[in-house]
């Protein structure tokens, strides 16, 4: 017996056809919500499923630059297990919404292992050694030395890994001293020299040949500076138009670096300092004699605590 049936039609009692042909009874009632609801999904989601295929290339391209298919799993809210699922090519569709949240991932939405590498090999260019740089990050030197060079592949080829956690702490630590002096850290002389010859040996650029928005995109070359620090011979034009800004500005009567830096561009001051040094136009930087200016702002923390003399 079905509760609330009054209609007289033959038809099959709670479905959404029972209730789109007049009836109202319970079973017929739910069914219709049920299907109003997986309906206006849809709408919002889009395709229920989509090909499998374009999702497998892009992971494929994901992991060339760096990222881990963990990483992935956790920014779409999927298993690792259903990400290495996809990329094996054993399924052939793929929930329409899941596929768009990794399409639009990148490795630097991620946090590429690459910009982690590429900020801790500069750091090693100017004079940090890896045991140095360990301490500073709390970390065993093997596991900076791995980053440096990167992990083998079954095909021969190292790439870069390294954790989250081990990339967030790379990138606070080389905007801390990024653009400090080595021996102003406390590094001494024969170390700083060791770690220059190891950086030039390996073909490594420093971070005066890294942009903010370029350090993490694995596509990005090294700019101005190679490994013999030669610069570039002559600056772009849209550095000509940057420098003929900062130029009004301090004509305005403003000497704040990071203040002129926001008025001329998005980037941070500390890229668009490092990118005037690398083309030697240390004169404009001298037209703003407040903070952040000089290179080297950013104090250092000695290593260690020196013995007092007895």
């Amino acid at each position: 017996m079905v509760v609330g049936c009054l209609h007289k039609r033959e038809h099959s009692h709670g479905t959404p056809g029972g209730y789109r042909c007049g009836c109202r009874c319970d079973g017929c009632r739910a069914a219709i919500r049920k299907s109003n609801k997986l309906a206006a999904r849809r709408r919002i989601d889009g395709p229920a499923t989509v090909p499998a295929q374009p999702v497998r290339d892009h992971l494929f391209r994901l992991q060339a630059g760096g990222v881990r298919l963990s990483q992935v799993a956790r920014a779409v809210g999927l298993t690792k297990e259903a990400i290495r699922k996809v990329q094996a090519g054993r399924t052939s569709c793929l929930n329409g919404s899941k596929a768009d949240a990794i399409l639009r991932l990148s490795p630097v939405d991620l946090g590429s292992p690459v910009g982690c590498q590429r900020r801790l090999r500069a750091l090693v260019a100017v004079g940090w050694p890896a045991l140095v740089l360990a301490g500073r990050l709390g970390r065993h030197v093997s596991a900076v030395n791995l980053v440096l060079a990167g992990r083998g592949g079954v095909d021969g080829v190292r790439r870069p890994t390294a954790s989250a956690a081990m990339i967030t702490a790379v990138m606070r630590l080389y905007d801390q001293i990024g653009m400090v002096d080595p021996g102003a850290g406390g590094v001494g002389p024969g170390a700083v020299e060791s770690a220059r010859r190891r950086a030039a040996g390996a073909g490594w650029p420093g971070p005066l040949a890294w942009d903010d928005d370029a350090i993490d995109d694995p596509d990005a070359c090294p700019q101005g500076l190679a490994g013999d620090d030669t610069p570039d011979a002559e600056p772009p034009d849209d550095l000509a138009c940057l420098i003929e800004a900062l130029a009004e500005i301090r004509d305005q009567g403003v000497n704040d670096w990071a203040e002129a830096a926001a008025r001329v561009t998005e980037a941070k001051p500390d890229s668009l300092r490092r990118r005037l040094k690398r083309h030697h136009r240390d004169d404009v930087l001298a037209w703003f004699p407040g903070r952040a200016a000089a290179v080297g702002c950013v104090s250092a923390r000695p290593i260690g605590r020196k013995r007092p003399h007895v």
